[in-house]
């Protein structure tokens, strides 16, 4: 997931609590799990588990960066 996509999904939400950041990762993973099939996306196992975790290595990057600026 981008960090447009993001931003635009939760551009209203408290980026400061722990339930955000389990929501967003919740999210990511069902997105992920939706488009599992499709062209295009991953097939082996291993593919699978790169792409899901460069997901939720970007959920983290997005919500520490916006939980930085908040306390600046």
């Amino acid at each position: 997931m981008s960090r447009r996509r993001i931003t635009r999904r939760h551009r209203r939400t408290h980026m400061n609590s722990l339930p955000t950041l389990k929501e967003l990762i919740q999210h990511e993973i069902a997105d992920f799990c939706a488009t599992l099939g499709s062209p295009g996306e991953p097939e082996t196992p291993e593919a699978m588990q790169r792409e899901l975790m460069m997901r939720i290595d970007n959920v983290f990057d997005f919500f520490l960066n916006n939980k930085r600026e908040q306390s600046t």
